[in-house]
């Protein structure tokens, strides 16, 4: 896949990186409009947050394939399947609870939701022209 720079901060190849989808042999590389998608993304939520708390993100999980959306067990209307959300690595739920807080300030963030399984916290983020600002936590 070649790497193309989404925003000042954010690649194609960062957002779509998938330890998962490389070991089952997967193509993880997006149509082009869904390319168009990470870029709005990247340039209208991710880099916008980046600079409001002032360090980097650190992305787990953006575009997913049909197959690699499967397999990791995620929603089939998930909007990583069309390049419009991302999971956001956390060190610890306080962070993430900041993370949230500049996500959801973000003009067109739709959904946030704080994720914690054992000691594993991310944030996954999503994007809409017709946001709705929702905040939720999941804790398993």
């Amino acid at each position: 896949m070649k790497d193309i720079k989404l925003s000042e901060n954010f690649t194609l190849h960062e957002l779509c990186a998938s330890t998962t989808a490389s070991a089952h042999g997967l193509d993880n590389t997006p149509k082009e409009a869904y390319i168009e998608n990470l870029r709005i993304l990247a340039k209208e939520v991710l880099q916008p947050t980046r600079e409001q708390i002032g360090q980097p993100l650190i992305i787990n999980s953006g575009y997913r394939s049909p197959e690699l959306n499967k397999i990791v067990g995620g929603s089939p209307n998930s909007y990583h399947l069309k390049g419009q959300a991302a999971d956001i690595h956390c060190d610890t739920t306080t962070q993430g609870y900041m993370l949230s807080a500049a996500l959801l300030s973000q003009r067109l963030t739709d959904l946030v939701i704080l994720e914690k399984r054992g000691k594993k916290v991310w944030v996954h983020v999503q994007y809409s022209y017709a946001p709705r600002h929702h905040f939720t936590i999941i804790s398993k």
